[in-house]
């Protein structure tokens, strides 16, 4: 089986090969380490959710909508999440759901550093829009 070509990221080209011999032929891994965050998010909706309702004081509908663009700019080729810091309807909820994610997410527990290193890189270019 041979591997699927190199797909860099901002966590770097060394550890972006890492990533790939660690994760390009398992199953239920994502190909960088972006979308093995988004996919863990998606994976664990209800429970964040609940959460970030509690612990981030947010309304369902304003807890979803936030992580549901959270993971969209996860899932976008902007390596610096540039894109993040336009200015649309949902951005303030973006970064409520995005610093819940950096004050909870632990790791090993809910992820690996690769995937969490892009988590906190996106509540950092949230927070700095």
């Amino acid at each position: 089986v041979q591997a699927p070509p190199l797909v860099f990221d901002t966590y770097g080209e060394r550890e972006q090969v890492k990533w790939q011999a660690y994760g390009w032929d398992r199953d239920g891994i994502g190909r960088t380490p972006r979308r093995e965050a988004a996919t863990r998010i998606v994976r664990n909706y209800k429970a964040i959710i609940a959460d970030a309702m509690r612990q981030a004081s947010l309304e369902q509908t304003d807890a979803d909508l936030g992580l549901r663009r959270c993971v969209a700019f996860l899932l976008e080729d902007d390596e610096d999440f540039s894109l993040a810091t336009k200015s649309d309807d949902t951005l303030s909820l973006a970064l409520k759901v995005a610093t819940y994610l950096n004050s909870r997410l632990c790791v090993p527990r809910d992820m690996g550093v690769p995937p969490a290193h892009q988590i906190r890189h996106l509540y950092a270019a949230l927070s700095s829009s």
